[in-house]
């Protein structure tokens, strides 16, 4: 995963605590993370709106409830 679009803390050269990284597709993810990549709650933000709010634990992966926009 690249962070060309990342706001937030680093540590190290890699984002690292609280942030939002923001992808080139639209979508978005505000977290922490951890050396580098994304780890514990998060807020993952589709390009139509649709949110899926969990957890992850070193991948990118998220499991809780899914909110549509429309």
């Amino acid at each position: 995963m690249s962070f060309p679009e990342y706001e937030g803390d680093f540590l190290g050269g890699a984002p690292d605590g609280k942030g939002v990284w923001h992808g080139r597709t639209g979508e978005s993810l505000e977290g922490t993370f951890a050396r580098g990549k994304p780890n514990g709650y998060g807020v993952l933000r589709l390009k139509n709106g649709d949110m899926v709010r969990g957890y992850n634990s070193k991948i990118f992966f998220f499991v809780t409830v899914r909110e549509s926009s429309g």
